[in-house]
Order: C-alpha cells, then sequence, then structure tokens
C-alpha cells in the first residue's frame, strides 16, 4: 500500500492526496478498498494471528502431542526427522555449492554449520506445522504398528519398538544419505573430502 501511495506521491503530485488528519491521507476514489474487502482482509489476518498465538492450556509442547496418542508421537517424530533430514540436505548442496568443497573437508565444518543454522532456525518456526502433518499422518503409524503386530504376531510395545526402529532410525539414516548423496552430485562436489 505504502508503494503504491508513494509511486502516485511522484507520478500524480502532492495534489492527488487529500488531506484528513496529520497521520492519515484520504486516497483517491479508485484506489479507495472497499469496505466489505477491508474487513474480509482484516478477518483474514486475524485468523493467521491467532494460528500463532499460544494456547493457553499450562500444557507443554510435549504433553499437547502426548495428548493426541502414541501414533501421532510416532509420526511427529519421523515428520521431524525428514524435515531435519531435508534442511541438512539443503545446507549441505549450499555449501558445496559456494565453497567447492565438502564440509566433511577439513576446516569447513564451521561454515557448514553457519549455512545450517539458518535452516534449524526455519525448522523450528514451522513447528506447528510440523505438528498438524504429523496428525495427519498418524493414522498411516496406528496402522504400520498394528500391520506390525498382526504379521509378527507380536505385543504392541514391540510393534511400536520395531517402527520407531524402521521409520525413525533407518529410514532417517537412509534419507539422510540419500539426500546428502544427491546435494553432492547436483553440487559437483563428492561428499568425501580429499
Amino acid at each position: 500500500m505504502r508503494v503504491i501511495l508513494l509511486l502516485l506521491f511522484f507520478l500524480q503530485g502532492a495534489h492527488a492526496f487529500v488531506p484528513v488528519a496529520p497521520h492519515r491521507v484520504l486516497l483517491p476514489k479508485f484506489l479507495r478498498p472497499s469496505t466489505t474487502t477491508f474487513m474480509a482482509e482484516k478477518k483474514f489476518v486475524n485468523n493467521i494471528k491467532s494460528y500463532f498465538k499460544p494456547v493457553d492450556d499450562g500444557l507443554t509442547f510435549r504433553e499437547r502431542l502426548g495428548k493426541l496418542g502414541l501414533a501421532a508421537v510416532l509420526s511427529y517424530g519421523w515428520v521431524s526427522n525428514m524435515s531435519y533430514c531435508v534442511s541438512v540436505s539443503l545446507a549441505w548442496f549450499i555449501f558445496s555449492k559456494q565453497t567447492g568443497k565438502s564440509p566433511l573437508a577439513p576446516g569447513q565444518w564451521k561454515g557448514f554449520l553457519a549455512v545450517y543454522a539458518g535452516f534449524f532456525v526455519f525448522n523450528n518456526i514451522v513447528r506447528p506445522l510440523r505438528l498438524a502433518v504429523a496428525v495427519g499422518v498418524s493414522p498411516k503409524f496406528d496402522a504400520f504398528v498394528k500391520r506390525v503386530q498382526d504379521k509378527l504376531q507380536v505385543g504392541k510395545p514391540l510393534a511400536v519398538t520395531i517402527t520407531v526402529i524402521l521409520a525413525n532410525v533407518v529410514g532417517t539414516i537412509s534419507f539422510m544419505c540419500l539426500g546428502i548423496f544427491l546435494a553432492s552430485i547436483l553440487a559437483g562436489v563428492p561428499v568425501w573430502a580429499k
């Protein structure tokens, strides 16, 4: 909005604006937003603001996640691990592309961590989004735990342990290796330092 005002000021001159108060300017009629548009925009902005307001239920993030059930906790761990794998892979690519060296080369780890720090901060900002994705994925984890129980004829605690090992350990390591491998190929820098 300010850009439009500045453009009009420079293109049409100061006479295009009618002063209303020291801190307000009345726009020309063709630029005035309708009341319904303004109210819709205000409602949209308020909805976004309310999404990011902290919930005052006295629970910590982990306690809130625990209330959603075991499948949600498992899926949150997996979603969180996958988002960090993507972050490490992107940071690896950016660092390798900028420096022409692998982060594993002697003396390069500090620079790589500086690039990764930006992704780490971003991952913490999007934590509510990760929780939403985890809640969406949790039925798949619940079904997988039940399938492991049925196929292997084991109890739920062992089925959960197997799921954690497969998804959150083996899956994370595999996805991390694949991401770093692809990042190094795309950057044209070998993974291992020479």
